[in-house]
């Protein structure tokens, strides 16, 4: 009778584990936990004038620990040594995740990019961390549901990427929409 009550409470508490980490958010790294001080094959490109870090590349490093000249991320920097950009860099385009900072730390763009364009969902946040802006880029270009929110949380408005709709402004078929309004 206690060995059926034990595995019931296994049974329960592993399910409720298993429930618990379905549910969490998917949280991208962040550039400065893969690309840092201490990432090898990391090289200073340019400086400020108090000698502080402002482009920062990584490169891979082979099996012998001999830098190679295959980038694989960068970094850029404000005057005090903190982070404004930075991501992944993969046959010199932007690849994998990269984000921008607010001067505090935290995230003002979450984005992803697949061969040097923007490529699935796409985050800019107000100072306060509230979100902005959220939609979905592929392969460079907005398409499906944009949503715009006040800096207090509350959606303002939501646009589908179709039609003459311009939605996020940058992208190639933003700025070909616009181009075409303004004639």
């Amino acid at each position: 009778m206690a060995l059926n009550k034990f595995l019931k409470l296994t049974l329960l508490s592993t399910l409720i584990v298993f429930v618990i980490s379905c549910n969490q958010e998917k949280r991208r790294p962040d550039p400065q936990e893969i690309f840092n001080e201490k990432t090898p094959g990391r090289k200073v490109m340019q400086t400020y004038q108090n000698n502080n870090p402002q482009l920062v590349y990584f490169y891979e490093v082979d099996e012998n620990k001999k830098v190679t000249d295959n980038k694989i991320g960068e970094m850029l920097y404000r005057d005090d040594k903190s982070v404004y950009m930075g991501g992944g860099i993969k046959n010199n385009k932007k690849d994998g995740v990269w984000k921008a900072f607010y001067p505090d730390g935290k995230v003002q763009t979450d984005a992803f990019f697949i061969d040097g364009k923007e490529d699935g969902e796409y985050t800019v946040y107000y100072d306060n961390g509230t979100i902005r802006y959220t939609g979905s880029y592929k392969n460079g270009i907005c398409e499906g549901t944009w949503k715009f929110y006040t800096k207090g949380g509350t959606l303002h408005k939501s646009l589908e990427a179709k039609g003459e709709n311009i939605v996020c402004g940058s992208c190639p078929r933003c700025i070909q929409i616009a181009k075409t309004k303004k004639q």
